[in-house]
């Protein structure tokens, strides 16, 4: 064999076996999603209907993991170094895809605000569901809010656009969200406010209005992310699984400590289905109005008595 033949031989040697060993690109092609701050209840139920577990800071998020946040809950999820999350209280929150080409991820319940960096790489996408619409970002400012009736509410704040495509009125073309403007879907059944352009159905949008409440946490949310990217380093396939072990283990560990009442609640909470888990949360709602009420009729009684005292 020549010495060019042998050369082309080596190189397609090379060739095959760079295709069948993943490359350091090939392993940073998916989003590496972790939790960065949890406070309150928040839980994570895994991929497949896995034993659930209190989430933790630190603790990496994989694909079918869901994230829920109790009525006093709140997390941070990071999408990658400079890509920072809030979930509010009573969420719930799914990964559905790590796929840096092709990420996704689903609020079908609470809130979200978002402080995502610039997706200047064309392999990169990111997109939030609901069960009403379908937002694509490319690095923007935002919130997201959804209804338990499924009512969906977008909101840009000073960088950046949306663009949202409503999932229950096909007809309607894909809606471009810029900067100080919002969008408000409808529950499934209700007609979607639209607007004709050139022939076309296009989601009305709006001034910010609904949504702007919670750009007051942005400039938060910003610091935060700056102090994550700071503190961030990468992790291995076997340092996430290994914290992922420990945050299981550090779970069952606190279980044993709560009360039983306190445990079948939880146990009642991770377990329940949509419909379900709306019940419990309104039930809870119920109680908490219940108490404030008990508590300001009784202020009233002992304002009465020292009055006539």
């Amino acid at each position: 064999m020549s010495g060019a033949r042998a050369g082309l031989a080596a190189l397609a040697l090379l060739a095959a076996a760079l295709l069948r060993v993943p490359s350091a690109s090939a392993a940073e092609a998916d989003w590496d999603t972790r939790l960065a701050a949890v406070q309150g209840e928040v839980f994570v139920v895994p991929a497949g209907g896995g034993e659930a577990m209190a989430a933790e800071a630190g603790m990496p998020l994989e694909a079918g993991d869901e994230v829920r946040t109790g009525s006093d809950g709140k997390a941070e999820v990071a999408v990658s170094a400079d890509s920072l999350l809030e979930l509010g209280p009573e969420s719930e929150f799914r990964v559905d895809s790590a796929a840096r080409s092709a990420g996704s991820f689903t609020l079908s319940l609470g809130r979200l605000v978002a402080k995502l960096r610039s997706l200047t790489l064309v392999r990169e996408r990111l997109s939030f569901r609901t069960p009403t619409a379908v937002a694509a970002v490319r690095g923007t400012e935002f919130a997201l809010e959804v209804q338990d009736d499924g009512g969906t509410a977008l909101g840009v704040f000073d960088e950046g656009k949306v663009a949202v495509k409503s999932m229950a009125d096909p007809a309607v073309e894909e809606t471009v969200v810029e900067s100080s403007q919002e969008v408000v879907l409808p529950p499934r059944g209700q007609e979607v406010r639209s607007r004709l352009r050139g022939g076309k159905r296009y989601l009305q949008v709006d001034a910010l209005a609904r949504l702007k409440a919670w750009k007051t946490g942005l400039a938060k949310l910003k610091a935060r992310r700056d102090a994550v990217r700071r503190a961030w380093s990468a992790l291995s396939r076997e340092e996430r699984l290994e914290r992922r072990r420990k945050a299981m283990r550090a779970f069952r560990g606190k279980l044993q400590l709560l009360s039983p009442e306190r445990r079948e609640r939880i146990q009642r909470f991770l377990q329940a289905t949509p419909e379900e888990r709306r019940r419990l949360r309104q039930e809870l709602r119920e109680k908490i109005q219940q108490k404030r009420r008990e508590r300001g009729a009784g202020r009233k009684g002992r304002g009465r008595q020292e009055q006539s005292q």
